[in-house]
């Protein structure tokens, strides 16, 4: 759950993903980033460029039973729905570029008290555009979470 400030790296979060998908294809139609984004607006979605990368990600790797990102408004859901959310999550990636530890981590830890899944703080994924190799450490980051969230579930 982010918002849409420039500290906030939710386009770096989602280009990350994306690396993902196309180093691990092994991992399409088997994994979806849910984006909850607070307090945004269109203007600042677009002015974000967040719009552009989640379709152009979806376009890429969508099928007709599958879709990679699902980009949800907190007007889209309720608290509850949101809490549940964090509850069945596999992973929580934070890639807040100056914020550190803020409330949704929390939220995601006790939500998570009987599963034991992954939080990755990121400040490898926060980047700029020439840091392609950084964006492949956090493609790296993701795939572990994916396979520790695998471990904590046998």
């Amino acid at each position: 759950m982010d918002t849409y400030r420039s500290i906030q790296g939710v386009r770096h979060k989602l280009l990350a993903f994306e690396a993902f998908l196309e180093k691990h294809p092994e991992y399409h139609q088997k994994v979806v980033l849910i984006q909850v984004a607070l307090q945004t607006s269109e203007e600042n979605e677009a002015h974000g460029g967040v719009s552009d990368v989640v379709s152009r990600i979806n376009s890429r790797f969508s099928t007709l039973t599958y879709q990679p990102v699902v980009f949800l408004h907190t007007d889209d859901l309720s608290f509850s729905q949101y809490l549940a959310l964090l509850t069945v999550a596999d992973a929580f990636l934070v890639t807040s570029m100056r914020e550190g530890m803020a409330l949704r981590t929390h939220e995601f830890v006790v939500c998570q008290e009987e599963r034991h899944r992954p939080l990755i703080l990121s400040e490898v994924c926060p980047l700029t555009a020439i840091e392609r190799r950084l964006l492949n450490m956090c493609s790296s980051l993701v795939r572990t979470a994916i396979a520790v969230s695998a471990l904590a579930s046998l």
